[in-house]
């Protein structure tokens, strides 16, 4: 954990010809949920975000 965010990794994903990773930033909101962001290694792709700012994800 690093300033209240939580990162969790995937096992390697094998898919076609190519092998990556997810990494999952997750941190609680003031709504009593989390605020969450995926992105696919080491293609520095994001896949999903909620609640981060642009700011925040493309850093």
């Amino acid at each position: 954990m690093f300033n209240g965010i939580t990162v969790t990794t995937s096992y390697i994903i094998d898919e076609e010809y190519k092998e990556y990773i997810c990494v999952r930033f997750e941190r609680p909101n003031n709504n009593n949920g989390f605020d969450f962001a995926e992105i696919i290694m080491p293609d520095k792709k994001f896949i999903k975000a909620f609640g981060f700012s642009e700011d925040e994800i493309y850093w």
